[in-house]
């Protein structure tokens, strides 16, 4: 497997894993597993059943530096926090997907709820990670997805406390974030497109980069979204 050297090329499936590979399963077992369910080791992983973290726990640790497919099955991640837009009512910290430095990681269908600080976020004290997240629900969280290299497809983050989908650069395309209690989607730099901001205390935050094709409704504080139409190189 080999490393993707840009978020543009990290939008391209040649960024993972091209060869076929087994899949390891995770839960679904007489046994209920143990979490943190740690991954340290590069590969692809598939849910086998709906996962139930205990409150306070992280629900799955990607190891620094692994390179690691997760199929979550249709399948649901889910945290012991009860949250809404309003808040999470004192909900001990927890991440539902906590990414760790340098790792690089293709998520996708499935959902991710009831996590105290991130339904998938990178461990704060690693180098930024590299992730794909597809055909995911985010919901219910304190945040939903918060990331520093994010190529997001189709993920629908909503009723999360604080952030819907927030990222520092990457691409966000076909996404929708709805009814979250801060910003719906966040971006500094890179391209938004084709996605919806509803019912948000804040629509988009886009600071620079290119934004076309995105409709906002309904958010409290209006929008903030900067275009700024140059060669995508400039920001990677």
């Amino acid at each position: 497997m080999r490393l993707c050297t840009s978020l543009l090329a990290l939008a391209a499936a040649s960024c993972f894993a091209t060869t076929t590979q087994a899949q390891t399963l995770l839960g679904g077992g007489k046994t209920a597993p143990t979490f943190p369910i740690v991954i340290s080791q590069s590969g692809s992983y598939k849910l086998a059943g709906n996962l139930n973290v205990p409150s306070g726990v992280d629900g799955i640790v990607i190891g620094n530096g692994a390179n690691v497919t997760l199929d979550l099955g249709g399948y649901q991640l889910s945290g012991a926090a009860a949250c809404t837009k309003a808040g999470c009512g004192g909900a001990p910290q927890s991440i539902g997907i906590k990414i760790g430095g340098n790792a690089v990681m293709h998520v996708f269908n499935g959902a991710v709820r009831g996590f105290g600080l991130y339904g998938i976020g990178i461990d704060s004290q690693s180098p930024a990670s590299t992730v794909m997240a597809e055909d995911l629900m985010v919901t219910g969280n304190f945040n939903g997805v918060f990331l520093a290299q994010l190529t997001a497809h189709r993920v629908v983050a909503q009723n999360n406390a604080a952030h819907g989908i927030n990222a520092t650069h990457g691409l966000i395309a076909a996404s929708t974030a709805y009814n979250n209690g801060a910003t719906g989607i966040s971006m500094n730099y890179g391209l938004v497109r084709d996605s919806r901001s509803l019912f948000n205390a804040v629509g988009f935050e886009h600071f620079s980069g290119v934004a076309e094709g995105n409709m906002s409704i309904n958010n409290a504080q209006g929008n903030k979204i900067g275009t700024i139409v140059q060669s995508m190189n400039a920001f990677y």
